[in-house]
């Protein structure tokens, strides 16, 4: 439903810059929160997921360099309410961003592309860490807590 009211935003721009708001929120909301968690499941992989690492890598480099492979990052949602509530913490602080500043880009492109297009490029950059910074700590928070937890548990069966 995004990419349709995104691409009527960037066709009913005025002047020369054909980004819109709603292509800048799914750019940060969606795919640089999914890039985060894929991250941070690459750097500290949750012992369930460790079949789910190369999917983690296709989607980190599917999300920065074409803009589109969100799904990826579900599995590791649905196991863990600390990576939920990192990533919508992550999509609203950088909505916040983007709003505020009433930034302009587009999602479905290379994040460096993306950057470029944006009405303000500082103002993108901000938002895209702030997205990828959030859910990529929250994700290692979390791998972290069932790692040590697991532990716990084997400690206590011997």
């Amino acid at each position: 439903m995004f990419l349709p009211l995104i691409m009527l935003e960037m066709d009913s721009s005025t002047g020369q810059n054909a980004a819109s708001l709603l292509g800048a929120i799914d750019e940060c909301t969606l795919v640089m929160v999914c890039a985060g968690i894929c991250a941070g499941n690459l750097l500290f992989p949750h012992n369930r997921l460790s079949g789910n690492t190369s999917l983690s890598w296709q989607a980190l480099k599917t999300n920065v360099l074409c803009g589109d492979f969100i799904e990826a990052c579900y599995p590791s949602m649905e196991r863990s309410r600390l990576i939920n509530i990192a990533a919508y913490l992550a999509a609203g602080a950088s909505t916040e961003v983007i709003v505020r500043r009433r930034l302009l880009s587009s999602a479905y492109m290379p994040l460096p592309i993306s950057i470029l297009i944006s009405n303000d490029r500082r103002g993108m950059i901000a938002a895209s860490s702030i997205a990828f910074g959030i859910s990529f700590v929250g994700t290692i928070m979390a791998n972290q807590l069932d790692l040590m937890t697991k532990k716990r548990g084997e400690e206590k069966k011997d």
